[in-house]
C-alpha cells in the first residue's frame, strides 16, 4: 500500500512541476513581469515600435506602429500576468504612449499574446 502511495504521489508531482519554457529576451534571460522592454520587429529596416493614433484626423484611439529611422528603439513596454483574463500574458503599453504624446485615451493599450 505504502509503495503504491509513494508511485502515485511521484507520478503526481512530476505532472504538477512539468512547466512551460520560459519567455526569453533578446540576450537570453527570462522576462520578468514589471520590467521594461523595447519591442523590436524581426524583419524590417525601421526602428522600434511607438503608440501612433488608428484614425487619421484624431489623437484617439491609439494603436501601434513601427518607426522609420532605425537608430529609435520605440517605447518601452512591461509584461504583465493577468490570470483573470483567460490566464494569458498582456503587454502594457499605456503609460509609455501617454507619457510621450501627452494623450490621455479613454481605453488602454493592452495587448494578449496567444498561445501560438
Amino acid at each position: 500500500m505504502k509503495s503504491s502511495f509513494l508511485v502515485t504521489f511521484l507520478l503526481a508531482a512530476a505532472v504538477c512541476s512539468h512547466g512551460l519554457e520560459e519567455v526569453k529576451d533578446s540576450n537570453g534571460n527570462p522576462v520578468r513581469v514589471g520590467a521594461q522592454y523595447f519591442i523590436q520587429p524581426v524583419k524590417s529596416n525601421g526602428g522600434g515600435l511607438v503608440p501612433a493614433s488608428t484614425v487619421i484626423d484624431r489623437l484617439c484611439p491609439l494603436g501601434i506602429s513601427q518607426t522609420l529611422l532605425p537608430y529609435q528603439t520605440g517605447v518601452p513596454v512591461s509584461f504583465g500576468y493577468h490570470p483573470n483574463i483567460l490566464g494569458r500574458y498582456t503587454i502594457d503599453t499605456s503609460s509609455a504612449g501617454s507619457e510621450i504624446l501627452r494623450v490621455q485615451c479613454e481605453t488602454k493599450n493592452i495587448w494578449t499574446l496567444n498561445d501560438s
